[in-house]
């Protein structure tokens, strides 16, 4: 299966990105069983006993990835239909993941330049409180709620806040959306946890006190290619004077 080929380790915490490193080699990979596929399974008469198992198996692991990581993308199982049905749906299903993967790259650039959302710098000494405070959350969370699917969800709404916190740079809406996340998850996991919904408190005025606006870098100053429009003309005092 091309899915054991893909390197899964060093996926990132934000969904998006992770998606975009995912897509990227399981497409990497998809060519190459692609390739195999036709070899062993065409002659002079065409492809005939293959299946479309690559790219079946492509569209299971990307649907595997989505229900994974909570994406919601306006793609449909089509892993049951007949090959020849099948090649004209996956067609639609590639460019549909195409054109989200993409909408994604292009999204994740606006942020670094910010074109999207106001970049922030989170301060050294605020950083280093924060952490200590979701440490004192992991604590509380695991003294407090027996449920082991609970706590791994708090977990890693947890790693995502502290991924974005360690950022050289990040975005208003980047930041607070996981701080967000996490809170979201904590209502829904440990109702009425005082010493949770103190702690988040904390957190929320240490996001807001330590987010430093960070200008964008000027634009670089460009040699001129061109040589000015103006000619350069000497003129002879001798020759404006009348006389």
């Amino acid at each position: 299966m091309i899915i054991d080929t893909v390197d899964v380790d060093d996926l990132s915490l934000n969904r998006e990105e992770a998606f975009i490193a995912f897509e990227e080699r399981l497409r990497v990979a998809l060519t190459a069983s692609q390739a195999e596929d036709r070899r062993n399974n065409s002659d002079s008469t065409g492809y005939y006993t293959g299946s479309y198992s690559p790219e079946r198996y492509y569209v299971s692991s990307v649907l595997a990835f989505l229900d994974e990581y909570e994406l919601e993308l306006e793609v449909r199982d089509i892993t049951y239909l007949a090959d020849e049905e099948f090649r004209s749906a996956f067609d639609d299903f590639f460019n549909r993941v195409n054109y989200v993967r993409t909408r994604f790259k292009l999204r994740k650039a606006r942020l670094v330049t910010g074109q999207a959302g106001t970049v922030v710098t989170i301060k050294p000494l605020y950083k280093e409180e924060i952490h200590n405070l979701l440490n004192t959350v992991r604590k509380i969370v695991n003294a407090n709620i027996a449920s082991e699917s609970k706590r791994e969800l708090i977990y890693k709404r947890i790693a995502g806040l502290e991924s974005e916190v360690d950022r050289d740079r990040t975005t208003i809406d980047a930041v607070f959306g996981r701080f967000l996340d996490l809170s979201g998850v904590v209502g829904q996991c440990a109702k009425n946890l005082e010493p949770l919904v103190q702690k988040l408190e904390r957190v929320m005025a240490a996001l807001r006190d330590g987010a430093e606006p960070t200008p964008l870098l000027p634009k670089p100053e460009r040699t001129q290619l061109l040589p000015s429009s103006k000619p350069n003309v000497h003129h002879d005092l001798d020759d404006e004077i009348p006389f």
